[in-house]
């Protein structure tokens, strides 16, 4: 323990067990800082404060000061430190100087006997640079075996490269001691091939080569073969150079003429494709119109229906259906006809106007699916009563209710009257069967009360 100056008024002393105190709580301080970094988390400005040895001191003096401030201005400040006796308390004139050594400033002004300034470069106190390695190496080696715990112990459900990174720094650290070991025995072995005289001067028994004058032509002759290879190298190369650009020239011109054949060839193969499938759908779609118009000519209509559904033709599909309620339209108007003439009882035209022959009356009622037997309206001796009876039998037997798909011309027809050969009446030629067929229509318009044209070249 130290005091200050002879006529001092007073001396703060600060122990060496709250120095030792102190130096301990930084220690920790720096354990838990190094832990934090070790896992990249972040570290607290008050645990960075805590860190640094100087800035502590420097709290504690402050603390010491004010404590005695109100007693007294101290006049100097002494620092004790028990682990060497040769370290000599340093003393300060005031606080403040004390302070800026603290916080970084090193030299301190004095004044001698005679008055003049002198700088003197103070060292930290009471700081022993083995124990400062020492401390340093024990935080590595702990530092080092919590590592080596945490890779030992890491979770299994790892990626393969994180795994593989885990891996290497493992092997590394393990082979950390057998490192050090490898180490020291080289250094070893050099200590005991090094001599003084070699360890003070490498090149103390180097002997120094005499030159001749037949080195220094030799060695004249070897630069100008070198020189003479370097250029021979340097032109090869420079060849080899123009030989690869000559053929890569040559593989790109290569490579591009063969890519443009083969997008030449694609392109007729493309427009082969869809010429071939353009020609295709055109013949689809002849068959399709032909198969169509073949159907509308041999009425079948739910085919007809059937293929225009198929092409998808929406103009072809609006007329149908525009046809198709146009025809349901006269079928309402010719059962409102033939219901009012059968309510007025209304006589239907005889046949007593054409000449006497063989004539059979079919009949077909669709409401009710049934067939009436064909039965002799009239003979050559007939009369028109006869006639006019049956029509009324057929009237009576026709049902009210009519079939949904019934066709017009079954519902405006529905007397029939068939007309399989020529009358004897009709001379100078003879009928064709289509003639014939246009014979039986008009006949079938008279018989229902129908107006109708046949337009025909007969």
């Amino acid at each position: 323990m130290a005091t200050a100056d002879n006529d001092s008024a007073s001396v703060i002393t600060i122990d060496h067990s709250e120095i030792d105190h102190l130096r301990a709580n930084v220690l920790k301080s720096q354990i838990a800082t190094y832990r934090l970094l070790a896992r990249h988390l972040p570290v607290s400005d008050s645990l960075l404060q805590s860190c640094s040895y100087k800035v502590q001191l420097a709290t504690l003096i402050q603390n010491h000061v004010q404590q005695q401030s109100e007693i007294i201005q101290p006049t100097a400040i002494i620092l004790e430190s028990h682990q060497n006796d040769s370290d000599m308390p340093l003393k300060f004139s005031s606080a403040t100087n004390m302070y800026r050594w603290l916080v970084g400033s090193t030299e301190m002004n004095t004044t001698d006997e005679d008055g003049i300034p002198t700088r003197i470069r103070q060292h930290p106190i009471s700081l022993n640079p083995l124990y400062v390695q020492q401390e340093r190496e024990k935080r590595v080696l702990n530092r080092i075996s919590n590592r080596l715990q945490e890779l030992e112990h890491m979770p299994a459900q790892m990626s393969v490269e994180l795994r593989t990174q885990a891996l290497i720094e493992l092997k590394s650290l393990k082979l950390l001691q057998f490192q050090k070991q490898l180490r020291s025995e080289i250094l070893h072995t050099m200590k005991q091939d090094t001599l003084i005289q070699t360890a003070l001067n490498p090149r103390a028994y180097k002997r120094p080569k005499r030159h001749h004058l037949r080195e220094a032509r030799s060695t004249e002759q070897y630069e100008r073969q070198r020189q003479i290879e370097i250029e021979q190298g340097q032109r090869a190369k420079h060849q080899e150079f123009l030989n690869a650009v000559q053929t890569h020239a040559r593989e790109f011109r290569e490579y591009h003429r063969r890519y443009t054949l083969s997008t030449a060839r694609m392109n007729k193969a493309i427009q082969a494709y869809f010429a071939n499938n353009e020609r295709e759908l055109i013949k689809e779609k002849e068959r399709k119109e032909k198969e169509r118009i073949k159907r509308l000519m041999n009425e079948d209509e739910e085919g007809y229906r059937k293929l225009v559904d198929e092409k998808k033709d929406a103009r072809l599909a609006l007329l149908l259906s525009q046809t198709d309620a146009y025809i349901d339209n006269l079928k309402q108007l010719v059962r409102q006809h033939q219901q009012a003439n059968r309510l007025r009882g209304r006589p239907t035209k005889t046949l007593s106007d054409k000449p006497e022959q063989s004539v059979t009356t079919i009949i077909n009622v669709h409401s009710t699916d049934e067939e009436i037997k064909p039965t002799p309206i009239v003979d050559q001796t007939g009369n028109d009563e006869a006639i006019r009876d049956a029509v009324k039998i057929a009237a009576t037997n026709e049902d009210d209710e009519y079939d949904a798909k019934e066709s017009y011309y079954s519902i405006a027809h529905r007397i029939r009257e068939p007309i399989t050969e020529q009358s004897n009446m009709l001379v100078g030629g003879q009928l064709k069967p289509y003639q014939l067929q246009g014979l039986e229509w008009l006949v079938s318009l008279y018989n229902n009360n129908l107006n109708g044209i046949l337009a025909d070249e007969m």
